[in-house]
């Protein structure tokens, strides 16, 4: 007696191949690009932050800034006291 798969096996088996062929697509695509409005198509990094209060400031500060990786310089930041 042999093991046969069955159709819904099949589908499954299917379905996961199909999502890790797109994601082997999308990974070897490079680097995501963004546009700003105004400016030219570059890549960004965004990173964030978080300050907590201490004895002489009592509210934590948090914010994010987005970078132009290709020429170094901050392009856009937020901050918030709370």
């Amino acid at each position: 007696m042999t093991m046969k798969p069955d159709l819904m096996m099949k589908l499954l088996l299917a379905a996961v191949g199909l999502l890790l062929g797109l994601n082997l697509v999308a990974s070897t695509a490079g680097p995501a690009l963004a546009a700003r409005d105004e400016g030219p198509v570059g890549t960004y990094q965004i990173s964030s932050y978080v300050v907590p209060p201490t004895d002489t400031r009592p509210n934590y500060i948090r914010g994010y800034f987005i970078v132009d990786t290709r020429t170094g310089e901050v392009d856009y930041e937020e901050k918030t006291v709370w």
